[in-house]
């Protein structure tokens, strides 16, 4: 039988002076898409969402992106190209695989703060939680590019042009900033 699962979460609207997510992502599984569309209405009015602060949550089935559901409760089927996109494999080197483990460490205690802030800080990371995250950070696809001097990845917003390429925030200094 077809499982559908969906990670729900939600997203600051700076039209609002909101700059961060207004609630911790819930993964939800279910047997029916009606099950889905109920647990999307059930978390926008606990956590009193409006349009702006629910973002595109992409619902699979059997792990292949079908849609999503938008704020007034409606399901949209993944065109072609939404399927292809999402299921597209990232390429470059891994930005998590070349940092020393002591800022793994800390960039991952850093997210867990944000997501789960109710929970002990020495409690241990089960799948559920990396599950969560690999689920998120796939839906995000957040937009990146490869530092010009070290060609460590970063996020796009964070880097710098710079005289025919782009310095990510690895690399970007004073001595760089006076060249702008």
């Amino acid at each position: 039988m077809a499982t559908y699962t969906v990670v729900l979460r939600s997203v600051g609207n700076p039209d609002f002076g909101q700059y961060a997510p207004l609630s911790p992502p819930k993964r939800v599984k279910a047997r029916k898409l009606s099950e889905i569309r109920e647990a999307c209405r059930s978390y926008i009015v606990k956590w009193d969402l409006g349009g702006g602060n629910f973002p595109r949550c992409a619902v699979r089935r059997n792990g292949k992106v079908v849609g999503h559901f938008s704020y007034n409760g409606r399901f949209w089927r993944a065109s072609e190209s939404d399927r292809r996109e999402a299921e597209r494999p990232r390429t470059g080197p891994d930005p998590i695989g070349t940092l020393p483990v002591a800022e793994c460490r800390d960039r991952l205690r850093r997210i867990r703060e944000i997501l789960w802030p109710e929970e002990e800080p020495d409690q241990s990371w089960t799948m559920d939680h990396l599950d969560l995250i690999g689920e998120i950070l796939e839906d995000l696809r957040l937009p990146t590019i490869h530092c010009k001097f070290c060609g460590r990845e970063a996020y796009v917003p964070r880097c710098h042009a710079h005289q025919g390429g782009w310095v990510g925030p690895c690399c970007w200094d004073e001595r760089l900033r006076t060249t702008e």
